[in-house]
């Protein structure tokens, strides 16, 4: 993607609220979190042989899962940026909310590592569940275009996925070296482009969000070695 970005014109000619500008910033980062999910639905399964055998935190597994996935997600950020600047673009200040908005991802990859977590070890059939949802998910979150192209009740509808705020806001950041704390007004009696809020309140639910996951989990412990 990175070098179709560098040298294809329809990336150059971008715009704010043109979907041609999500993609080639978006895709990158989707596979890690998917990635850290899909791996810890199974980790308690897969490590049945310890779990079972050894008293330790089981937590440390869905832990382990998510932070295995931080390589890849290195080299794609690097991948990205080298894409970027391979267009003709500059680091600015507003490359600043990369690390507000991928830590927003990371709480939400967290809280539903933990749950999946215990889910899947509680119930095999979860980790089917999770691979249909992480494979058709894609077109639930704002990779492929931007939610502010998408007007009416699915549009309003799709605003309220809290992951659309921390993958539309590293777009604008990144690409269109937008201020993030800076709202942009949309089509009249439209969605607007972004509004700041947006972050924020996924920002909370993601927190409330991962303290239920990490109160269900340790209270599913005890039972998990049972279940592997």
């Amino acid at each position: 993607v990175a070098i179709t970005s560098a040298v294809s014109p329809r990336w150059r000619s971008w715009s704010i609220s043109s979907a041609s500008i999500t993609a080639p910033t978006t895709q990158k980062m989707p596979p890690a979190y998917s990635g850290a999910v899909a791996a810890a639905t199974t980790c308690v399964s897969a490590n049945a042989a310890i779990v079972t055998k050894v008293a330790f935190p089981r937590v440390v597994l869905p832990m382990a899962a998510v932070l295995a996935q931080l390589p890849d997600a290195l080299v794609a950020g690097v991948a990205l940026g080298a894409g970027l600047l391979a267009m003709g673009m500059s680091v600015g200040a507003s490359w600043g909310w990369l690390l507000p908005t991928l830590g927003v991802l990371g709480i939400w990859t967290l809280a539903l590592s933990l749950a999946l977590a215990a889910l899947g070890a509680l119930f095999r059939d979860v980790k089917h569940v999770v691979q249909v949802v992480l494979r058709f998910g894609l077109f639930a979150v704002p990779v492929l275009y931007s939610p502010s192209d998408l007007q009416g009740t699915l549009g309003g509808a799709l605003r309220w996925n809290p992951l659309n705020a921390p993958l539309d806001g590293l777009r604008l950041a990144l690409v269109r070296g937008h201020d993030l704390a800076v709202p942009i007004a949309g089509p009249p009696n439209g969605i607007p482009v972004w509004a700041p809020a947006d972050l924020g309140w996924s920002a909370a639910a993601g927190l409330i969000g991962l303290w239920l996951a990490a109160w269900g989990f340790a209270r599913a412990e005890p039972l998990l070695a049972d279940a592997a």
